[in-house]
């Protein structure tokens, strides 16, 4: 009787939940204009030398490196080898997913109990720019304490430049800030691109060293900097498949890596339907 319940509850587990590994990882294939989109519920640097290149959330990973959080937002896209991961006692549970903003001030800054790891990838990775959405603090004299006022989002405003060369950049000039609803209105527009902007830097990268039947790992951008996961699933979606479609070469392979049980549901699910949808 003991052993039935016991397959019962393993089943039932299945059912909710979809296949998983041993590891505790779960995974989930698909193809979508002849490029394989694997999704898997864990760390990316599992994917370690199994892909072309890695890219990570620019501001997520200057949190760890400092050990709070910091609202950096500029034009470049650091490459390097090393990876912060978040140490498993920091992370809560998979299936927490409260939505929960993150607080800096020099005075009261959001800081990790145990240092994150640093991983030495065999693949190079691009820390891409990501909307961050910040709770702003202020310091209130009268009472000596700080005040929390409202959450809002920076916006590097840029212009072109234009030098003695025959080429234009854009250099960034000053920051726009927006508050309250605007921000998360502002940020999500501003997340889509930030997909679009990590596809098309990988690709440049790799077609400079002459790399072909190229690969990607992709972590999921701004979760951990102040959006809402259920807001930002759809537009990593919608903006990977719309890369793909305009862009079907490019990649011949794309792995995406979520951290809760939600997530990996909203994404498996929004990517059947895209699959459907071809």
């Amino acid at each position: 009787m003991k052993k039935q319940l016991l397959i019962f509850g393993c089943l039932t587990t299945t059912l909710l939940y979809g296949t998983e590994a041993p590891t505790g990882i779960y995974s989930y294939s698909t193809m979508i204009n002849n490029t394989v989109i694997n999704l898997t519920k864990g760390p990316i640097s599992s994917i370690n030398d199994k892909v072309s290149i890695v890219c990570v959330g620019k501001n997520q990973q200057q949190k760890l490196r400092s050990y709070n959080f910091k609202n950096i937002h500029n034009s470049s896209h650091d490459r390097s080898h090393t990876l912060y991961e978040k140490d498993k006692q920091d992370e809560s549970a998979s299936d927490d997913d409260t939505y929960k903003l993150f607080t800096y001030s020099p005075e009261n800054s959001k800081k990790l109990i145990h240092p994150p790891h640093i991983i030495k990838m065999n693949n190079v990775v691009i820390n891409i720019d990501e909307p961050c959405i910040v709770k702003e603090t202020y310091w209130d004299e009268k009472d000596s304490e700080v005040i929390l006022n409202g959450f809002s989002y920076q916006y590097p405003k840029t212009k072109d430049s234009q030098p003695h060369t025959n080429t234009t950049t854009k250099i960034a000039c000053y920051n726009i800030t927006y508050r309250e609803a605007t921000a998360m209105t502002q940020a999500l527009k501003c997340l889509g691109v930030s997909y679009d902007n990590a596809l098309k830097t990988s690709k440049l990268m790799l077609n400079k060293k002459k790399i072909h039947n190229s690969s990607i790992a992709l972590q999921n951008l701004s979760t951990e900097t102040g959006i809402p996961r259920h807001k930002a699933s759809p537009i990593a979606v919608k903006a990977i498949v719309e890369f793909i479609k305009n862009n079907p070469t490019d990649y011949n392979r794309i792995e995406l890596f979520v951290s809760k049980h939600s997530e990996f549901q909203q994404y498996k699910t929004l990517l059947e339907q895209n699959r459907d949808n071809k």
